[in-house]
């Protein structure tokens, strides 16, 4: 009894894992890059999706490729980092090796910033009146 049960449990592992193999895959490699200039985007996350279910997802290496393999098919491709817009298109993946570039525009606006804020003087030159000497006390009142 025990061994069609061990029998019958392997048959269907067998089953599962050949209906696995059976479907065709392939690999989807690519480079996410700045659309400005053409660097490397490290760490984006790309993500392959069939309506709502992500079917593969990976992020980029240090030098903006990625790569990951799934089975054969018309997807979303949406591709995101936090300092750059999101990306999405749709792809079809019909060979055994696809390769997918991105370009990801900027989405970060820098203010113009001051980097000495505005300080007032301590002496005013040319004026007499705010000449004065300073002793240690003072010093050590100093705003700055």
């Amino acid at each position: 009894m025990k061994a069609i049960a061990r029998l019958s449990v392997l048959l269907v592992l067998l089953f599962w894992v050949g209906a696995l193999y059976a479907q065709e895959k392939s690999i989807l490699k690519g480079y996410v890059r700045d659309i400005e200039n053409d660097v490397p985007i490290p760490f984006a996350s790309v993500q392959l999706k069939q309506g709502d279910s992500v079917i593969a997802e990976t992020k980029t290496d240090i030098e903006g490729s990625y790569m990951m393999v799934v089975p054969l098919g018309s997807y979303t491709m949406a591709v995101s980092n936090f300092s750059y817009k999101r990306s999405e298109r749709t792809i079809t993946v019909e060979n055994k090796r696809k390769w997918q570039y991105v370009y990801l525009k900027s989405q970060v606006c820098w203010p113009e910033i001051d980097p000495v804020p505005q300080r007032r003087p301590l002496i005013n030159i040319g004026d007499a009146s705010t000449e004065r000497t300073f002793d240690q006390a003072d010093i050590q009142h100093f705003p700055y």
